[in-house]
């Protein structure tokens, strides 16, 4: 009684907690992982069982039927690598309640960063050793057969436990690489850390492919198309492949096998694409054919182990197996061989590029033994990370270097072409300053020869007379070539430092005193102010009397060429004890900004003066100046004018010794006689003095000695005018109307080809025949003048009997062709065939006297203006092309529509008279008779 008294009073006050007590399970804690909280992520690697022994002949039957369940044994390791198949189990034992959570298996030594991606898994979950319920995973396994597809490379389960009900998972894993036992019970809410690092190498690499793509249709080099192709490779691999493999979620979750395709092909593709890149972008094949050769094998290797991989796949063989690592190794290897020789090549790109490829190599391979766990390395940054990120990094640099390489080349490439431009220039301006004098110098040679009888043979003994103003002219000339090459052969020993200073003691200030006063009658010739201001003295003064004479004669010289009519050129000399500046002024033209930093090069010219002289002056100073250890500047305002300045040193301490002579060398100063010179202001004409039948020439030449000789060969067949320059030419062409222009090609302000063309394509000038004189003997400088509407075409130096006989040829066609129209207009201009400007406008004449044709009061200045010409221009082009006067044209054509009209008896005489313009019927008739020879009544 009293043990059922203390049941009933135990029951009461206890009541169910006391029950539960007596009929809690028993649970074995050492084989069981025992669900005790809700902590979201739980790792049960601790009490994970394994079967090793064939796993792969093993079915879950076998285990729940037999004693094999027995077999299973504790867990050591997180990674097994000797067996492409397990069984796992464990037992789980929930004290709570566990609803839609996940069962992954991870790599310990990943954190999470992502699951372990099996080839395939199946899942068996045995309650009271009845299956209740399997799944399966693995990146080879179609999502229609998983519980959980997506994303395809996490190979997880779903697991819901109830509360204080055991359940028991089996896993059968295959794997031909390693299989990882991490098993993690994993609340679904808890996300997933991404894999960042593919994630954004794949958009750097991405960014890449976009930015050298966008160099290949800016270069049109293909190796930018190749390198494009390599870092898309990598981009679609990081991000599509290596990242939890979204390409096979989302194109081909129904087909395992496309995420092995596309490892073998991006994998090994662009290691192809990659070498191709280098061989295009080294140009290998013109540097190293041998090696290219080789870097051809390599990528042939490449290709072919693709093709094998894939065939193996169709055979039911997966590639990915350690034949990937036999492709892979053997491919590298030779990468490595050969790109450590390309290495050693004296090139810069090669070496970038085997440096490139170096690094890979070794990053790859440290990539492939940290897979397999032989070498531990940081989870974010592992080798695959760092080699290509290095491989990226590098071939970025490459192409900067390329970049640079290339942006050098073709400033090269501008600078030999700037250099071959100038030179060309150079020499076709040298070869007009020597054929000018040479002109000048056969010219008067050939001339006395042929004043010696035919019948006299010429003898060593034989005295030739020689008119003395040729003379003067054959002197001054050959001093002017004398002087050219002087200044080429200073030039020369500049260069190879054969010019030394050798300066002397000497009055200093009384030298350049000399020296520009020499100038002084030249600037009166041209009306020039000359303004000098020099120093007193300078004391115990050093100089160079032939380096410091060349300096301020081209100095001067230059500025009084290119200093107009009544403008102004001074000189001012100073000192300050230890160097004396020369200042050289002038009211010219002035220069552009772009032009005087590129004064004192060799044989450059402004473009205003690029036809006049050598361009090797200027340059000569500097050099003097340079070797005189002296300096010089240039100021200059477009316009206004230009400012020399020179500062050189005097002193005997500024000069070395083997530089001083003692004893004083005086050299002559060159007289610059104005009495020798013609001034080019100076207009030649000799209108007033010659037959007016004569017909009129203008000479158009910048050298006043040529332009003198060209007009004393020719001015007694023609009425002569010059001009020194094209614009003064074009203006007196236009307001005289000459027969003839004979013109120079390499002019100031307008060249001869300019002047030509303006005069062909002008209606009041196109009839005017043009000869042109030039230096350029080449065959396309000579088409060039011809193309321009130039007549006819002399080089220099020419004889003065072919330009007299060249001239009368153009006259007598012209000749020609005035009869030509002479005569169709006495038939019907109306029905003239036009061909040409000069046709034109006679057609426009004739319409224009047409229209007036029953005007008595229609005069030649109405014609005229009707045709835009003064009654002189128009007198002279019509008598050039019809040799007939406006008032001669103007009866002629009256009389010819009056005849017409007779003859077909249209009205009657008076009426017809009326018609034309005839208002006096008498004069009308004997206007008619001496036309035709007959009375109009008789017609």
């Amino acid at each position: 009684m009293r043990f059922i008294l203390f049941y009933c009073i135990a029951y009461i006050f206890f009541g169910n907690t006391f029950l539960s007590a007596q009929t809690e399970i028993e649970v074995d804690s050492s084989n069981s992982y025992i669900i005790s909280t809700n902590y979201p992520i739980q790792n049960v690697f601790s009490k994970t069982k394994i079967l090793k022994e064939n796993a792969e002949n093993i079915s879950i039957n076998d285990i729940l039927q037999t004693s094999i369940k027995s077999n299973f044994e504790t867990l050591k390791d997180s990674i097994i690598t000797d067996k492409n198949a397990v069984w796992l189990h464990i037992s789980f034992y929930p004290k709570v309640s566990l609803t839609d959570h996940k069962i992954i298996l991870k790599r310990n030594s990943i954190n999470n960063n992502f699951v372990t991606p099996h080839d395939s898994i199946s899942a068996y979950y045995i309650k009271n050793k009845r299956i209740i319920d399997s799944t399966k995973s693995g990146i080879y396994i179609p999502a229609s057969q998983k519980k959980v597809p997506f994303p395809a490379s996490r190979n997880s389960f779903p697991i819901s436990l109830k509360k204080d009900e055991p359940v028991e998972l089996y896993l059968l894993i295959f794997d031909k690489r390693a299989i990882y036992t991490q098993l993690v019970i994993r609340n679904p809410t808890i996300p997933f850390k991404k894999n960042e690092t593919s994630v954004w190498l794949s958009a750097f690499a991405l960014i890449l492919a976009v930015y050298v793509l966008a160099f290949f249709f800016y270069t049109r080099d293909r190796s930018y198309l190749y390198l494009f192709a390599f870092y898309t490779c990598i981009a679609i691999y990081e991000h599509f492949v290596e990242s939890n493999l979204p390409l096979l979620e989302f194109f081909f979750a129904e087909i395992p096998r496309a995420s092995i395709v596309s490892w073998i092909v991006l994998t090994l593709g662009s290691k192809v694409f990659f070498l191709q890149f280098g061989r295009k972008f080294t140009n290998l094949k013109h540097f190293s054919p041998f090696w290219d050769k080789a870097v051809i094998g390599l990528i042939i290797y490449f290709l072919l182990a693709i093709t094998i991989q894939l065939y193996m796949l169709t055979q039911g063989i997966n590639p990915l197996n350690y034949y990937q690592y036999i492709f892979a190794g053997v491919g590298f290897l030779g990468v490595l061989v050969v790109t450590l020789r390309l290495f050693f090549l004296k090139d810069t790109l090669l070496k970038y590029f085997a440096f490139s490829a170096i690094w890979s190599f070794v990053f790859s391979i440290l990539g492939i033994l940290w897979e397999n766990g032989v070498i531990p390395f940081w989870n974010y940054i592992n080798p695959w990370l760092i080699a290509n990120t290095g491989l990226m990094f590098i071939l970025a640099l490459a192409i900067a270097r390329k970049l640079q390489l290339s942006e050098r080349a073709k400033a090269e490439v501008e600078k030999v072409r700037e250099i071959d431009s100038i030179k060309s220039k150079f020499f076709t301006n040298i070869s007009h300053e020597f054929r000018t004098p040479l002109s000048l110098i056969l010219g008067p040679i050939n001339q006395s020869l042929e004043n010696i009888p035919a019948a006299e043979a010429i003898e060593e003994h034989t005295e030739i007379p020689v008119k003395g103003k040729h003379l003067k002219v054959m002197k001054r000339n050959a001093l002017r070539l004398q002087n050219l090459v002087e200044q080429i052969l200073e030039l020369s020993k500049l260069d190879q430092g054969e010019m030394k200073l050798q300066v002397a003691p000497g009055d200093l200030v009384q030298f350049l005193r000399s020296l520009v006063f020499s100038f002084e009658s030249l600037t009166e010739l041209k009306r020039i102010n000359f303004q000098t201001n020099f120093p007193k003295t300078i004391p115990n003064a050093y100089y160079d009397r032939d380096k410091l004479e060349k300096i301020v004669v081209n100095l001067l010289s230059n500025a009084i060429k290119f200093t107009p009519e009544h403008g102004k050129v001074s000189v001012w000399v100073e000192e300050n004890g230890k160097e004396i500046k020369i200042s050289i002024a002038d009211t010219g033209s002035g220069m552009k900004g772009g032009e005087i930093d590129k004064i004192f090069d060799r044989f450059y010219q402004t473009e205003e003066n690029q036809d006049q002289g050598t361009g090797i002056g200027l340059a000569l100073v500097k050099e003097l100046v340079e070797l005189y250890r002296g300096q010089i500047n240039v100021d200059s305002t477009e316009g206004k004018g230009t400012v020399f300045k020179v500062i050189i040193p005097f002193n005997k301490s500024h000069f070395q010794e083997v530089e001083i002579l003692e004893e004083i060398i005086e050299k002559p100063i060159i007289e610059r006689d104005s009495n020798e010179l013609i001034s080019d202001t100076e207009t030649i004409s000799n209108i007033e003095n010659q037959d007016s039948r004569l017909p009129l020439l203008l000479i158009i030449e910048d050298n006043p000695d040529l332009r003198h000789y060209i007009a004393e060969q020719l001015e007694k067949e023609f009425k002569i005018i010059t001009a020194k320059d094209g614009k003064e030419g074009l203006k007196i062409a236009e307001t005289q109307l000459p027969d003839l222009v004979i013109s120079d090609v390499m002019m100031p302000k307008m060249t001869g080809t300019e002047l030509c063309e303006i005069l062909k394509k002008d209606i009041k000038t196109c009839h005017i025949p043009v000869i042109l004189l030039t230096a350029k003997a080449g065959q396309t400088a000579k088409l060039k003048g011809l193309k321009t509407g130039a007549d006819d075409y002399l080089t220099k130096p020419f004889d003065g009997h072919e330009l007299l006989i060249r001239s009368k040829n153009l006259l007598s066609q012209r000749e020609t062709l005035r009869n030509k129209f002479a005569g169709e207009l006495k038939i019907r201009p109306t029905e003239l065939f036009l061909n040409s400007v000069d046709e034109k406008f006679i057609s426009l004449v004739i319409s224009e006297v047409e229209k007036n044709l029953g005007n008595e009061y229609y005069s030649v200045e109405d014609l005229a203006n009707s045709v835009g010409f003064s009654r002189s221009q128009l007198n002279r082009k019509l008598k050039s092309l019809t040799n007939k006067s406006p008032n001669q044209l103007i009866r002629e054509f009256r009389l010819t529509r009056a005849k017409e009209m007779l003859e077909q008896k249209s009205a009657s005489v008076s009426e017809i008279a009326y018609s034309v313009g005839y208002s006096n019927l008498s004069y009308f008739s004997k206007s008619y008779k001496e036309a035709f020879g007959e009375p109009p009544s008789e017609t």
